[in-house]
């Protein structure tokens, strides 16, 4: 590594055309550097890399200072040593760059491990249906087992009982056979009544075996949705307290599905008082795809409908007429939050107003806001990973913006903090009863016969100060060695699989170079400085929070 720049001087400047001396860096007549850049590309791709990071020894002192020594770039740039380092600003767009890079490769590592937080952010947010935890699942999983054991045991012991009835008119026909034979017509009429009935049982148990294995067949393939009736009525826009939804609730499970499918097809018919339903979701098509043929090979898939608001439609359920009304389209259903997302400024404002029952001067805000959570919902019932993945890149977007806001105001807090014209106006009304006091002993001890000096009226700003930029130089490169902490420590955590380990370490370490950083820069003792670092990191904390809220809030209602 060089020490100095290695320029390509030329004897002629080429901006003006002056002599130039071997020893001239830069032009007496016009100040353009004396370098060459006709070079090959290999040399113009390091020139682009040395200009940008500035790698001529600076980059390499930068690095060096923060790992060995905290507190110690800031120092020296302060007192005026800034050659040896990269720039405050360059630094920062340097870090920042490749950890949001970073970053998002980091969270993508996490979300597809099999960390159990990890795995439980993705099915947790899994649509309004699927938002249940662990427990619920397991009740659900349970449950559907049951159902299925129940199904099994029914149909083992109709065709059991079928069994052993066909044994038993098997063993009657031979004794009939026997009593034909013998010409004793007493018993052959006995017995044929008796084969008879016995006959009608098993007529009725081979029907009982059909329905049984139907009905065991309907709880295999319903347990396979992910949909529930609930969400399906909601989707044909069904009013809320509707006697049909009391109707397929008490049905049961292996009953509902055909049902729903029947009034699907009833609906398909009345144009009048129905609607398609435009890019229905994939379990919701699934739900409405019925097999055809004998090995059941074929499938076609219901156009499905819903019912346009406030209206009342017949349907017939098992030889039943049931009227049913819709909604008056407050029911936020997919077709709903679609519609949403599909409406003008102007008409979203409106519902938004008539909802609230008020206007806003903030009406912008609200509608973006409105719209973003909509299309959010839509997007984590449809592909909850995709969707996070994009609430991801959304929030480093957002953090990689709010930075610039929360490091001019951690400036503040530290030019607040050590700023001794502000301890000395939080000290003034102190100095006053100490003024007073001395005024005291000084008029009653006969300071003015004395000829001893009058004390000095306490200053209102007392002592010298730092400039803001000062502190704003801090809070630059502590914000970049903070990213660069966070970006080595949750690396190797996540490499060896314990990032949450790794990121609590990396906090750790981090508040004791803050608190070293502190006291190298600003030269108070430790007490002091850990003081204010603890005092320090609870403000950051609160103003992180706020700035992240307030500047996501606002770029979420914008995007």
């Amino acid at each position: 590594m060089s020490i100095h720049k290695n320029r390509r001087k030329v004897e002629v400047c080429h901006n003006c055309h002056n002599m130039l001396k071997p020893e001239d860096n830069f032009c007496a007549n016009c100040g353009q550097e004396n370098h060459d850049l006709k070079v090959g590309v290999g040399q113009l791709l390091y020139d682009v890399f040395e200009g940008f990071t500035n790698f001529d020894t600076k980059f390499y002192n930068t690095a060096k200072s923060i790992f060995s020594q905290p507190g110690k770039i800031t120092k020296d740039f302060l007192e005026g040593r800034r050659a040896r380092y990269v720039p405050p600003i360059r630094l920062y767009f340097i870090v920042s760059f490749v950890f949001f890079i970073a970053f998002d490769e980091l969270v993508e590592m996490g979300l597809n491990s099999t960390n159990d937080v990890a795995r439980g952010v993705i099915d947790g947010l899994k649509g309004d249906s699927k938002r249940k935890d662990k427990s619920d699942d397991d009740d659900q999983e349970s449950d559907k087992k049951e159902s299925k054991s129940i199904q099994s045991q029914a149909l083992k012991a109709i065709i059991q009982k079928r069994e052993e009835k066909s044994k038993e008119i098997a063993n009657l026909n031979i004794e009939l056979d026997s009593a034909k034979a013998r010409e004793d017509t007493s018993l052959q009429h006995t017995l044929e009544k008796k084969i008879a009935k016995d006959e009608k049982q098993l007529k009725t148990l081979d029907k009982q075996t059909k329905l049984a294995s139907q009905a065991k067949g309907f709880i295999d393939y319903v347990s396979n949705f992910d949909i529930s009736t609930d969400e399906i009525l909601d989707e044909m826009n069904v009013e809320r307290d509707d006697t049909l939804r009391a109707i397929i609730d008490s049905l049961p499970e292996y009953k509902q599905r055909p049902v729903l499918i029947e009034i699907q097809k009833q609906l398909a018919l009345d144009s009048i008082h129905t609607e398609a339903i435009t890019e229905p979701a994939e379990d919701l098509k699934a739900y409405f795809t019925e097999r055809m043929g004998k090995k059941g090979k074929i499938e076609y898939t219901l156009i499905l409908h819903s019912l346009k608001n406030n209206v009342k439609v017949p349907v017939w359920i098992e030889g039943v007429k049931v009227f049913t009304k819709s909604s008056d389209g407050s029911l936020q259903n997919r077709t709903y939050k679609k519609r949403l997302l599909s409406m003008s400024n102007k008409d979203l404002d409106s519902l938004i107003v008539k909802e609230e029952g008020s206007g806003s001067a903030f009406a912008f805000l609200k509608r973006g806001l409105r719209r973003n959570v909509t299309y959010y919902e839509l997007a984590f019932d449809e592909d909850a990973e995709k969707a996070i993945g994009e609430m991801v890149h959304f929030g480093v977007n957002v953090i990689s913006f709010m930075m610039f806001i929360l490091m001019p105001l951690v400036a503040l807090m530290l030019k607040i903090s050590y700023s001794k014209r502000v301890h000395s106006i939080l000290w003034y009304p102190f100095k006053w009863i100490s003024y007073s006091f001395r005024l005291l002993k000084y008029t009653l001890t006969g300071g003015f016969m004395r000829q001893k000096p009058f004390p000095s009226i306490p200053k209102l700003f007392d002592g010298q100060t730092r400039f803001y930029y000062e502190h704003l130089i801090f809070s630059i490169h502590i914000h970049s060695i903070f990213m660069l902490m966070l970006m080595i420590f949750v690396g190797i955590g996540l490499l060896v699989g314990h990032w949450n380990i790794s990121l609590s370490v990396a906090m750790v370490v981090f508040m004791i170079y803050f608190a070293m950083s502190l006291k190298v820069v600003y030269r108070q003792s430790w007490l002091k400085t850990i003081w204010k670092s603890m005092v320090l990191f609870c403000m950051y904390c609160f103003t992180f929070t706020m700035v992240l809220g307030i500047t996501g809030a606002i770029k979420f209602a914008l995007q």
